[in-house]
């Protein structure tokens, strides 16, 4: 069994879901629905670390560091993770609005995977 690991990048992204639905849509027992099924949704890639696709699977020139950089879509989101022998590394959440793909690139170029 493999062993979830957030990034900063991503723990930040699940808190600010939570803060919006908390505080801005007043919803605070949405807003821990939201976390939770955005968590159990990545759960299945603690036996399965390999369910989601690879970003090469959707993007023609990905760069050679992210050959084995996957994704996985949970509800309205998307993570980009990378995993090893016995820990995924959840690099980044997305909503599903957002041009996931584009904002991952250009966030890794700015400043790592966090």
């Amino acid at each position: 069994m493999h062993r979830l690991v957030f990034s900063l990048a991503a723990q930040a992204k699940l808190g600010d879901v939570f803060e919006y639905v908390a505080d801005t849509l007043r919803a605070p027992q949405a807003a821990t629905s939201t976390i939770a099924g955005i968590v159990d949704s990545l759960g299945i890639l603690k036996n399965s670390p390999d369910a989601g696709p690879r970003l090469s699977s959707r993007i023609s020139h990905v760069p050679a560091r992210f050959a084995e950089t996957r994704f996985l879509v949970c509800g309205n989101f998307v993570a980009a993770y990378d995993h090893g022998d016995h820990e995924v590394k959840i690099l980044r959440i997305y909503r599903g609005r957002e041009d996931a793909f584009g904002r991952f690139f250009s966030e890794i170029d700015r400043g790592g995977a966090g």
